[in-house]
């Protein structure tokens, strides 16, 4: 404010003495200019303020960053929508374009009818960790990451290394996928593989619970402290039972 006053005030100063009949320099003049410097360093301060880059989120979405500066009621979860939001849109992109057939995936593997069966008996096993994994990541370390006491503070390293948990979770359920489609079937197993094409979208579907639920508590109003109860339903992986009973009769057919 005072640079700029300077500046103004000795041009004003300058002006006066090679135009005495101008009268700038009064007491109306004076007023004007500080009411002038003052206006101008508030909003530079104001846009400081607005472009500033809170410690710790330079490497995150603007969005991200206009939460935290603004600091709204529930900022918190509109916090945690935000971070797990950006970092597994692009996997789930990913994964809705291969679970819809418009992705090509190179076979990898040729497996003969025995290696096959030890393969697809672990899927359901490897599924189940996923799905651990998941409510560990969920029910337990976001929540308990921004459910702060009133007067602390968030501790935004912490929830956003459980936001990047949350997208390696979300890769690896994109990379589960792909195993399932870069191998070659034997031919008279491709109706016992077909049954296990949905199995995965158990864990998007529960993603998107999430997702729905930290979004409705980010839009409370802030007189509204009531409990937030809300659930994440894991569903059971569809055909699982006709599966099992499949793989059991051909491993019996077979002698596995």
């Amino acid at each position: 404010m005072m640079a700029c006053f300077g500046i103004v005030w000795g041009v004003i100063e300058a002006a006066s003495f090679f135009y005495p009949s101008s009268n700038l320099d009064n007491l109306y003049a004076l007023g004007a200019v500080f009411s002038l410097c003052i206006f101008g360093s508030i909003f530079r301060c104001i846009s400081e303020y607005r472009n500033s880059v809170p410690k710790g989120l330079e490497n995150e979405s603007l969005i991200a960053q206009k939460i935290v500066r603004s600091k709204k009621p529930f900022w918190e979860f509109a916090l945690a929508h935000e971070l797990v939001r950006s970092r597994i849109e692009k996997i789930d992109i990913d994964l809705d374009d291969l679970l819809h057939q418009r992705v090509n995936v190179k076979i990898k593997r040729n497996m003969n009818i025995e290696d096959y069966i030890n393969w697809l008996q672990m899927r359901p096993d490897n599924l189940s960790q996923l799905v651990n994994v998941s409510k560990q990541l969920f029910v337990f370390d976001l929540v308990n990451t921004i459910s702060v006491k009133k007067g602390d503070d968030v501790d935004l390293k912490a929830l956003i290394r459980v936001a990047d948990l949350i997208k390696d979770l979300y890769r690896s359920v994109y990379d589960y996928e792909v195993e399932g489609r870069s191998i070659k079937i034997p031919e008279e197993f491709e109706n016992l593989h077909s049954l296990q094409n949905e199995w995965i979208a158990v864990i998007p579907d529960a993603v998107s619970q999430l997702l729905k639920i930290l979004e409705s508590v980010s839009k409370r109003k802030k007189d509204d402290l009531s409990p937030v109860e809300a659930t994440v339903t894991f569903d059971e992986p569809p055909k699982m039972d006709e599966f099992c009973e499949e793989l059991d009769d051909l491993r019996a057919r077979l002698d596995l």
